[in-house]
C-alpha cells in the first residue's frame, strides 16, 4: 500500500533515509525538535505516531464535531483523530 510505503520512508531508519537526516539536524543544533504534520488518515497518524520517533505532532482535533480530514474511522472504533491525540498524549508528544 501507498500508505505504508510513505510511513516507511519517513520513520525509515536507514543511514541514508529522511529519518536520519533530520536526526542529524537536530544533533547539530540546527532544529530542536521533530515532528510531523498531517492531513492522512487516522491509521497513518497513529501509525506515525507509534513509532515513538516524534516529539509533537500537528493534527486536526475540535471540541465540537471533531473530524478527520480524509474522512476516516479512527483505531478505536470512532470517528476522527481522538485516538490519535490521547496516544499521542500518553506519549508526551506535544500536540498541536
Amino acid at each position: 500500500r501507498r500508505d505504508d510505503k510513505l510511513v516507511g520512508v519517513v520513520t525509515s531508519d536507514d543511514e541514508d533515509g529522511l529519518y536520519k537526516f533530520v536526526e542529524g539536524l537536530k544533533k547539530e543544533g540546527k532544529i530542536r525538535h521533530i515532528g510531523f504534520s498531517t492531513h492522512g488518515s487516522a491509521e497513518v497518524i497513529m501509525r506515525m505516531i507509534n513509532s515513538e520517533k516524534f516529539e509533537y505532532v500537528n493534527i486536526h482535533k475540535h471540541f465540537f464535531g471533531d473530524y478527520h480530514a480524509a474522512g476516516t474511522p479512527d483505531t478505536m472504533g470512532g470517528q476522527g483523530n481522538a485516538a490519535c491525540v490521547k496516544r499521542a498524549l500518553e506519549l508526551d508528544m506535544g500536540v498541536f
